[in-house]
């Protein structure tokens, strides 16, 4: 992030990667250790099934800023399908 400008978009990823850093990752830490501490007591799934999923959505958040950074040119794939349409053009 320090090769960006400081600014709404640099700030959104920030903010989720220490949303995930900071809560997530730790209550995700407490639940696995908590199921595998004590084999004989019964594990709570939902608990651990649900840590994982703010683990996979806080992942999901910070790619999402990230991409949000882009600009349109970095974003425009239409060179790219057009390269595509190219080919199959010249091989039929």
């Amino acid at each position: 992030m320090h090769n960006y400008e400081p600014g709404v978009y640099t700030d959104k990823v920030l903010e989720a990667t220490k949303l995930l850093s900071n809560t997530v990752m730790p209550w995700f830490t407490e639940q696995a250790e908590a199921n595998s501490s004590d084999p004989a007591q019964p594990m709570d799934e939902n608990e651990f099934i649900d840590a994982s999923h703010l683990v996979y959505d806080g992942t999901w958040d910070i790619g999402k800023a990230v991409l949000m950074i882009r600009t349109p040119e970095e974003l425009d794939d239409s060179d790219f399908e057009m390269e595509d349409f190219d080919i199959r053009k010249g091989q039929a």
